[in-house]
């Protein structure tokens, strides 16, 4: 991935939190469509683990000027490119460890409806974001004229 102006590591982050948010809401959404299956088991995404690792800060404090100080200890290390490499894709995993019914099905609808509704306002906090920085930057590129 290049780097620049419209391909930065906060629109790399934004990006795979937007595409982890799409995904979870098909899976939900297929969750609940096999909330009567016998037998079927509920589906889970995860990603927001990945993105929190990739947004800590590496560094160590320099006891004299009481400053964090940048340690490279590895090639991509301090840089955006090293960061915008890393693994972000979400995880889909099946949920096998419960059973909610006799038939073996484990979907809890009350939840995926939670679910359904968070992701939908996150994912549209997440859009909004990633249009005012888009509405900044052309902002500053025509001088704030329209």
């Amino acid at each position: 991935m290049k780097n620049g102006i419209l391909n930065d590591f906060t629109t790399h982050v934004v990006q795979s939190a937007l595409s982890g948010m799409a995904l979870r809401q098909q899976v939900t959404a297929h969750n609940i469509s096999n909330a009567e299956t016998p037998g079927f088991k509920a589906g889970l995404v995860s990603f927001e683990e990945k993105l929190q690792r990739a947004l800590e800060p590496r560094g160590d404090w320099d006891n004299e000027s009481g400053e964090l100080q940048l340690v490279r200890t590895h090639a991509h290390h301090l840089t955006t490119e090293g960061q915008m490499g890393a693994d972000l894709a979400p995880q889909v995993q099946q949920v096998s460890n419960t059973t909610a019914r006799n038939d073996q099905n484990n979907v809890d609808i009350d939840r995926e409806m939670v679910t359904l509704a968070d992701t939908a306002i996150h994912y549209q906090a997440l859009s909004r974001l990633q249009a005012k920085r888009f509405a900044m930057l052309r902002a500053a590129v025509t001088e704030g004229r329209s």
